[in-house]
């Protein structure tokens, strides 16, 4: 623009100079030649023509310099505006997006706390420090405390219960935890399930726990002990008096077969009877005895009781003339309830013999790991078809009706060993194949 304006400058000071030198020398051309009138004309024409030319240019080249810097100025700016244009929409983009992303995340937020609210059980997030991070109605409703002022409280200031403070702990040492947890102020049973509650980042921040109020079930689970020990106890009776007479009657000298006959029948299905009554005896104590903590657990040696075991079983396996085979080091020990034990094993044991062929084997074994110790029960039987297999530790649930019957089987016995090996915090297995033989194996955590 400097360059443009210095030479419209020059062209002004040559046409202003032109038009006072050229008529002045006209002028002094007509005065020293006044009788040539034609030719001065033609003068004048010539100056006029050259001074209209000078100034057409000079006003022509100032135009078109305007003319070029409006040019660049309007480009500029419609750039300018492009690029003002460009930025609006990406920037309306970006926020039509975050706007999607907030209610997709406002959505999945109201569907969490939809979930949570409807819930029956209660559910509580406690941080670090034990401050409450969310309460759901639920959980609010069974301790008793206000919903939203209970956030960022101490949960042991507002639940002041020994178990639940232990409880929380040990969800933070060992991530995931499950107990039952009595509340005495209010004479409650609450199943108790927590685990770890982590960040983004994996990071532990908390624990978060479900609570589910089982009071009412546990009432009906002791209702239901208290009845079949007082059946059967009630029908123990009855059942020692039928078999007294039946023996009574088996004594006196008669020759009627039929009455022996009946006698028998009599005395068969009141041993069965008795066996019933014994099992579910054996059971509820099972059952009693494992809601108390750490009873008669004590490390001791296992070959006694497995001889014991066996020694129950001796009639069985005499009569089946079969071979039994102990594989277990005398220097075993393994924390237990050795009354219990030998009495599970006897049923595990017993059940070998029934379903073996005679003059079969069964073999015993104990094998300890690192942090587990396995007591394993091997015969050559008929075996358990597949099916059978996940149901078999149901009460009263028998594969072969007849069969278990013929056999004198009560349908209780492996209840009784899965209760009593669910007693020592372990847990029992079957691996069997039809016409095969089966093997059952408890394992004792160390």
């Amino acid at each position: 623009m400097i360059k443009i304006k210095s030479i419209s400058n020059y062209l002004l000071f040559f046409i202003l100079s032109s038009i006072l030198i050229i008529p002045s020398l006209g002028f002094l051309f007509f005065v020293l030649f006044p009788h040539y009138i034609l030719l001065n004309l033609i003068l004048l024409g010539c100056i006029l023509g050259i001074i209209s030319f000078i100034i057409r240019y000079y006003l022509i080249s100032n135009i078109q310099s305007n003319i070029h810097l409006l040019n660049q100025n309007i480009d500029f700016k419609t750039h300018t505006k492009r690029i003002y244009i460009k930025d609006f929409f990406t920037l309306s983009d970006k926020i039509s997006s975050l706007k999607l992303e907030y209610e997709k995340l406002l959505k999945e937020k109201n569907e969490q706390l939809a979930v949570l609210y409807s819930m029956v059980e209660a559910v509580i997030a406690i941080d670090l420090d034990g401050k409450i991070i969310m309460l759901n109605p639920a959980g609010a409703k069974l301790f008793e405390i206000n919903q939203l002022d209970s956030i960022g409280k101490s949960v042991f200031e507002l639940i002041r219960n020994s178990n639940l403070t232990t409880f929380f702990e040990q969800i933070i040492n060992n991530n995931f935890h499950d107990s039952i947890i009595h509340l005495p102020n209010r004479d409650l049973y609450l199943n108790a399930i927590g685990t770890v509650l982590r960040d983004s980042n994996s990071i532990n921040i908390g624990a978060v726990i479900v609570l589910n109020d089982i009071t009412q079930l546990r009432n009906l689970e002791n209702i239901r002990k208290q009845f079949v020990s007082n059946v059967s106890h009630e029908l123990k009776t009855p059942i020692t008096a039928i078999k007294g007479f039946v023996e009574t009657l088996k004594n006196i000298d008669n020759n009627n077969q039929d009455q022996k006959k009946f006698l028998q029948i009599i005395e068969s299905h009141s041993d069965r009877l008795n066996c019933i009554i014994d099992d579910l005896l054996n059971l509820s104590r099972i059952e009693e005895q494992s809601g108390k903590e750490k009873l008669n657990l004590k490390n001791q040696k296992l070959l006694p009781v497995i001889d014991q075991a066996v020694q129950d079983c001796d009639i069985l396996i005499q009569d089946k003339s079969i071979s039994v085979k102990v594989n277990c080091d005398k220097q075993i020990s393994i924390l237990q309830n050795s009354r219990l034990m030998q009495e599970a094993l006897s049923n595990l044991i017993s059940n070998a013999v029934k379903y073996s062929d005679n003059e079969s084997e069964i073999i015993i074994s104990v094998n300890q790991n690192n942090d587990k110790d396995i007591i394993s029960i091997k015969d050559y039987g008929i075996g358990i078809s597949e099916k059978h297999q996940e149901r078999l530790f149901e009460r009263f649930y028998r594969v072969d009706e007849s069969r278990s019957r013929d056999q004198g089987g009560t349908g209780l016995g492996l209840s009784i060993v899965k209760h009593i090996v669910n007693f020592h915090n372990g847990s029992i297995t079957v691996n069997s194949k039809v016409d095969k033989g089966s093997t059952f194996s408890i394992i004792i955590p160390k």
